[in-house]
């Protein structure tokens, strides 16, 4: 078996902190600290955890060792390192005179939900590097804050780390590294952190590897960081995750037939859009078992209890309140993506979006219509000419497109009928001719649309 080792480095001063040891800041939902946390996890994949503490510090993690984690204390290693002025000096002690395989280093005044063990397995059996790095999507309140990475996806390498640059664009943010003995050399004293020993390992044209880890990374060395940690789920200003969010609309009925067909596209969605935040609305299935699989999926699942604010826009509403991001992706649950979506239209600053499919001469009633014509007049806007309809209410836009849906009030008209939800296909198809003058589609191999049996619609 290989000897791994964590490493918690913790003699800061906590300076930006009032110089309060933030490692001992109380986590939001357990009774434990986040450095509880963080020896939690480490304990399930080391077989020693090495604490590097100045001597004030030691005093507040022996505590900590004594009350909460009294189980452990035999596989925990306090090392004084003295007043350390940098993580890498701390870093460097902890690791002197210690034999291992491969070491684990956390920052302990930060919290994610989990790292997992493939990053670990990939590094012990890669000949040709010694370091990795896991990863995790970025929020716009992170950007200039945090070491932010470049990565080569056909390699798995990344190529490029810029720390605390707020011009710099790259998606993802390292967190925690897995490093073996020789990328020592690397790690020098007189540097800050060890983003810039990876930044110095690739310059000498070697690789370092990366595992994108699902869910949120925060950094709680801050008031804002930590206050961002404690509100997450719960505040009203929606997190901004750089890049592109999926959010997926899910209703199903007790069939075996639906469970299947909504399962395969969501098993489909996870394996095309990996690295991707997936978002599931459920609006009141009566199959539930569905969760089971998407959380095993790194899916959020946020349940969509509105009497007003129904099916897909009602879903996409909801999404909306927690989160925001560069792009989107907005699909019914049982859209099956074959592939990637070329979203590279939306890379402008302009509102743009793309529909996954339209109509067009469909045949409507006086009811659909007096229905159609009731909601645009609700949001100021001409009746419904027969543009081009926005099939499946599935589309695909750019935060700017968001923006300025949600500022005309579209999303706060009513979506809690059968009737409403084909309403808003038209309605979309308006809105889109109205902000772009016409409406683009994306390649139909992309995806492709599974048909559940449901009653149709009386205005049909």
């Amino acid at each position: 078996m290989s000897k791994i080792i964590g490493i918690l480095p913790c003699a800061g001063t906590s300076s930006r902190l009032f110089n309060l040891p933030k490692f001992m800041l109380p986590m939001k939902d357990d009774n434990c600290s986040l450095i509880t946390n963080w020896i939690k996890k480490l304990e399930e994949k080391c077989y020693k955890i090495i604490i590097g503490a100045s001597p004030e510090n030691s005093l507040f993690i022996e505590h900590i060792i004594k009350t909460q984690l009294q189980q452990l204390q035999e596989k925990i290693v306090i090392k004084i390192v003295g007043n350390t002025k940098t993580m890498n000096e701390t870093i460097i002690k902890c690791l002197n005179e210690e034999n291992y395989d491969l070491a684990i280093m956390c920052m302990p005044d930060t919290y994610c939900s989990n790292i997992s063990e493939e990053l670990i397995k990939n590094l012990l059996k890669n000949n040709d590097t010694c370091v990795g790095a896991y990863l995790w999507n970025i929020r716009n309140t992170q950007i200039g804050k945090i070491g932010q990475c470049k990565c080569d996806f056909n390699r798995n390498v990344i190529t490029d780390i810029i720390d605390k640059d707020i011009n710099c664009n790259y998606k993802y943010g390292w967190g925690s590294i897995v490093f073996k003995p020789d990328f020592e050399k690397y790690i020098q004293n007189d540097e800050l952190h060890t983003g810039y020993s990876m930044k110095k390992y690739i310059d000498s044209n070697k690789n370092v590897i990366f595992e994108i880890m699902n869910g949120m990374y925060f950094d709680c060395g801050t008031i804002q960081g930590y206050s961002e940690y404690i509100n997450y789920m719960t505040q009203s200003k929606p997190l901004h995750i750089k890049g592109t969010i999926i959010v997926v609309a899910v209703y199903i009925n007790n069939d075996e037939q639906n469970y299947n067909h909504l399962v395969n596209c969501l098993t489909q969605l996870r394996k095309v859009y990996k690295n991707n935040i997936i978002v599931a609305i459920d609006n009141g299935s009566l199959n539930n078992k569905w969760k089971k699989i998407a959380n095993e999926q790194n899916i959020y699942i946020l349940e969509n209890n509105s009497a007003i604010h129904r099916y897909e826009m009602g879903a996409y509403k909801l999404a909306l309140e927690s989160f925001r991001a560069d792009k989107y992706i907005f699909i019914q649950g049982t859209m099956y993506i074959n592939e990637k979506l070329d979203l590279s239209t939306l890379n402008i600053n302009e509102a743009n979006a793309v529909s996954f499919s339209t109509l067009n001469g469909l045949n409507w009633g006086n009811t659909g219509l007096e229905l159609i014509n009731d909601l645009l007049k609700a949001i100021n806007m001409n009746k419904w000419n027969y543009e081009p309809i926005v099939l499946w209410n599935s589309f695909c836009c750019n935060n700017s497109f968001i923006i300025d849906m949600l500022n005309s009030g579209l999303f706060d008209l009513p979506s809690n009928t059968k009737n409403h939800s084909c309403a808003f296909e038209r309605i979309l198809g308006c809105y889109f001719i109205k902000k772009m003058n016409n409406i683009k589609v994306l390649n139909v191999n992309s995806f492709k649309k599974i048909y559940l049996n449901q009653e149709t619609p009386i205005m049909y």
